[in-house]
């Protein structure tokens, strides 16, 4: 017989980006929404989840505040109300070694919060006619990054899961750092458990060795543009003959990354770029939009942006593009002016170093053509 888990990690609850401004509180609201989307698949009878598991870093902070932890408790209400068991680790942002962590003082019900700084069986729950055994450990930030050498089921029967926040450390040669609660790949294949639920890491990613399947959901909201695409929750349909693993959506709102070429598909005005962009308007999305290759214009990214207003629930703009190997220039190169000497010094200069300084050079470059080129030149 198998066990349905849903699982998920990287909430983050509490997070106020302050890259957003303004908007930094509605997405702050994002991230308790995602949180209840997450919840209502385990209270929805077609999922027929049996065990909750969090693997950490359910708030942003070891110490969030009221309304934040309202919001959670709510939820777990609502698992309680279900009669669902959920297994919550701490992670390293909301870890329970501080004085005033959050968990030192609530006590959300329903929930086994795993406080052990030890690998340790830390549940037992009975599921209809199969017995589930839960591992797990409480990061203690005090100790550095001190690596889980010891993960091992016990000889009883029944389906045997671990609940880890952690960093799968496949290479010893990477750095550690005090966040970074390590443990090696083989520890995790030579565990015998039939499923170990991980967090910290905010992609989505499985571990197949040893018969054991270890599994990354990712964060369940993308936090900075470093977390594109979709958001996950994971059920895994655990049994002693094997697991399989669905994914769920469960963000509020995706980040997309949109890189246009302009060397590729040319775009000959600011006005033509951000026509392009509207085709995928979406006012859920946070876009940041990247303009690479080499142009014949300076792209005015403050008009593109202005011209997107409204069609997205934020959108910011980057020119990355190259002027130097362009028509452009080498026209500009030719002119008996003031901006045609600009254009051979700053050329020459640019052919004379490399590396960061070539780099500078560009820029400027291009920093004072967009002058030269909006506000006239002799």
């Amino acid at each position: 017989m198998a066990i349905r888990i849903l699982h998920f990690a990287d909430c983050h609850l509490g997070t106020v980006p302050a890259w957003l401004g303004p908007l930094a509180e509605q997405r702050a609201d994002d991230f308790r929404r995602t949180f209840a989307r997450v919840v209502d698949i385990a209270c929805d009878t077609d999922s027929a989840i049996d065990l909750v598991v969090i693997a950490g870093d359910l708030f942003e902070q070891h110490a969030p505040d009221e309304r934040t932890v309202a919001a959670a408790r709510r939820e777990f209400e609502r698992l309680a109300a279900r009669h669902l068991p959920v297994i919550l680790v701490p992670g390293n942002h909301d870890g329970i070694s501080y004085s005033d962590s959050v968990y030192r003082r609530e006590r959300f019900p329903g929930v086994t919060l795993v406080t052990n700084p030890q690998v340790e069986q830390v549940a037992q729950f009975a599921v209809r006619d199969e017995t589930v055994h839960v591992y797990s450990v409480a990061q203690d930030l005090s100790r550095g990054a001190e690596p889980i050498e010891q993960l091992q089921r016990t000889g009883e029967r029944g389906i045997h899961v671990a609940v880890l926040h952690a960093t799968v450390w496949e290479n010893p040669a990477w750095r550690l750092t005090a966040d970074d609660f390590p443990v090696r790949p083989e520890v995790i294949a030579q565990s015998g458990m039939h499923y170990v639920a991980l967090g910290h890491n905010h992609t989505y990613r499985e571990f197949r060795d040893g018969g054991v399947l270890a599994v990354y959901p990712g964060s369940t909201e993308g936090r900075d543009f470093g977390e594109c695409g979709p958001r996950f929750a994971v059920i895994a349909e655990v049994g002693e003959h094997g697991t399989h693993v669905e994914r769920r959506e469960c963000h509020t709102r995706e980040l997309r990354e949109v890189v246009l070429d302009l060397g590729a598909t040319p775009g000959g005005s600011d006005a033509e770029i951000a026509d392009r962009l509207l085709e995928q308007r979406d006012t859920a999305m946070l876009v940041r939009v990247r303009l690479t290759g080499p142009a014949e214009f300076v792209p005015d990214t403050d008009a593109i942006r202005a011209r997107l207003e409204g069609a997205f629930f934020y959108v910011e703009v980057r020119d990355e593009t190259r002027l130097i190997d362009g028509a452009l220039v080498e026209s500009l190169r030719k002119e008996r002016t003031m901006r045609g000497l600009f254009v051979q010094k700053m050329l020459e200069r640019a052919a004379s170093t490399e590396g960061a300084e070539r780099e500078a050079a560009e820029l400027g470059l291009k920093c004072g053509l967009d002058e030269f080129l909006r506000h006239g030149a002799p």
